[in-house]
């Protein structure tokens, strides 16, 4: 049986703070799902063979990061959350 996953409440306070009105976020909470979570492993782990070794350490960070993005948005899709921008005078 896997724990379910947790967000810190630090992490939180952060992202309430972010200045953008407009974000997409991945629908993480969908991984808690045992098929979901399933799919996106098999997607992660089908993306990351299709890339041929890199020949410097940020190339190859660059296909992992893409990899990652790429199944995320296959298996769990993303988000748009709308927030109200905090004025210049609350910061």
């Amino acid at each position: 049986m896997t724990s379910p996953i947790n967000i810190l409440s630090s992490w939180k306070q952060k992202s309430n703070n972010r200045k953008f009105a407009n974000e997409f976020v991945y629908k993480v909470c969908l991984l808690q799902e045992e098929s979901t979570r399933r799919l996106y492993q098999q997607r992660l782990a089908k993306n990351v063979s299709e890339y041929p070794r890199a020949s410097t350490i940020s190339k190859e960070w660059e296909n992992i990061k893409i990899s990652i993005e790429k199944a995320a948005n296959e298996a769990i899709g993303i988000k748009k959350i709308w927030k109200k921008e905090r004025s210049k005078n609350l910061e």
